[in-house]
């Protein structure tokens, strides 16, 4: 490290151009970016593992854009130094003061990074000098067609539109550093080379590099999205901004006068811009009501792919007891037959019971007439036999009165 008491890296740069990599490595090297917890949130920024972007920089870069009637990534940002004299800017001159001390204290070296910064670069370094600050800034570098690959991934729009949004930050950040060092940092040198690469660039901003390999650990292929090619901007004068930055060869001048020419015509692009965006909100209502019939429809297809399956269901369950009822038929039908049998069976039993009751009846009669006759014959016998003993009686009778004979 130099001698200096206190050292910020200001990271600048397009997004997607690697500037969340060249973080973590100075991270790695002892660089504070502040709260963790205070960075962009992964959760819903989904495609980086980590930023080293505090989100209250990001709110506050646009308040300052804000300032000039501009959004970051929808109008041409191209402020020049007399913007930032405006009495808005002094109040958020406090404010960045203020907030730096209560996310870094007194930190001697510190990182910042922020994209937007290309455009808010003086600010930044007036509030950092005056804290005390020596600013070592650090421009990110990557291969313009993946840069723009990766910003229209994640915003569509115009190849236009993102050209310009390239060359805006290139020569925004070439005009406002034109008097101090910029240390171009190239992320997909890194990527090749990570630990010669890494060492020569941790040499050139004067931080120790113990190892390099620890220090380039985090570097995953996994997130080296598009490649480098030679396939450029897609615009000739875009692609010459760059290469003339890359060999430090681009005059910062040329900011002023593509402000001077965009500024002609700026007000047509906002109209084009504003029917453009009129277009894509018409389009979006309708993606939006086509998405909710589709989702109507898919719910009703749910509801009858369930209904079918809930009846599928059903005629399976009725199958079963019709099958169960029919075996029950059968079970049944074999014991209705069983009982029949049983019953003709025991019919023939009762037939044969009731021919020997009617001959026992028969017999009982015969045995009544002749029991009858008997005692006919009985009670003829004894009144014979009274009749003689009557006789009997009276013959005796009659003697026993009669005297004897001499």
């Amino acid at each position: 490290m130099a001698d200096t008491a206190k050292t910020c890296f200001l990271i600048v740069g397009l997004p997607r151009s690697g500037t969340s990599s060249i973080a973590q490595f100075l991270d790695h090297l002892g660089v504070y970016f502040g709260d963790p917890s205070h960075f962009l949130d992964t959760s819903k920024l989904k495609h980086n593992p980590v930023f080293y972007e505090l989100q209250w920089i990001n709110n506050f870069n646009d308040q300052v854009i804000g300032v000039w009637g501009c959004t970051y990534v929808d109008d041409d940002v191209m402020p020049v130094e007399t913007d930032f004299d405006r009495p808005e800017i002094e109040s958020l001159r406090l404010e960045l003061r203020k907030k730096l001390l209560e996310e870094f204290g007194d930190r001697p070296t510190m990182g910042v990074k922020d994209p937007r910064i290309c455009f808010t670069f003086p600010l930044w370094r007036d509030v950092l000098t005056d804290l005390g600050y020596e600013i070592k800034t650090v421009l990110a570098l990557r291969t313009p067609s993946a840069i723009i690959k990766s910003n229209r991934a994640l915003m569509l729009g115009r190849l236009s539109r993102w050209q310009r949004f390239y060359a805006r930050h290139l020569l925004a950040v070439r005009y406002f550093t034109r008097d101090v060092p910029v240390c171009r940092f190239d992320y997909d040198m890194l990527m090749q080379d990570p630990l010669n690469y890494g060492q020569e660039k941790a040499a050139e901003l004067e931080l120790a590099i113990t190892d390099a390999a620890q220090a380039t650990r985090h570097l995953s292929r996994e997130h080296y999205h598009h490649q480098p090619d030679e396939a450029g901007t897609g615009d000739p004068w875009v692609d010459r901004i760059d290469s003339e930055l890359r060999a430090g060869r681009l005059d910062p001048n040329e900011y002023l006068k593509f402000r001077s020419m965009a500024l002609l015509f700026i007000g047509d692009l906002r109209e084009q811009d504003r029917d453009i965006r009129k277009a894509l909100s018409i389009k979006d209502s309708y993606i939006h009501t086509v998405e909710t019939w589709n989702k109507e429809a898919a719910e009703v297809l749910a509801a009858k792919d369930q209904h079918a399956a809930n009846l599928d269901a059903l005629i399976q369950h009725s199958a079963m007891q019709i099958q169960q009822l029919q075996d029950e038929q059968v079970r049944l039908q074999a014991d209705l037959k069983q009982n029949r049998d049983e019953l003709d069976r025991r019919q023939e039993r009762v037939d044969s019971l009731t021919a020997e009751l009617g001959a026992i009846s028969v017999k009982h009669a015969e045995i009544e007439r002749q029991c009858a006759a008997l005692t006919q014959q009985l009670n003829n016998l004894q009144g014979r036999r009274l009749v003689r003993l009557m006789h009997l009686l009276d013959r005796v009778g009659r003697g026993r009165s009669e005297p004897a004979a001499p």
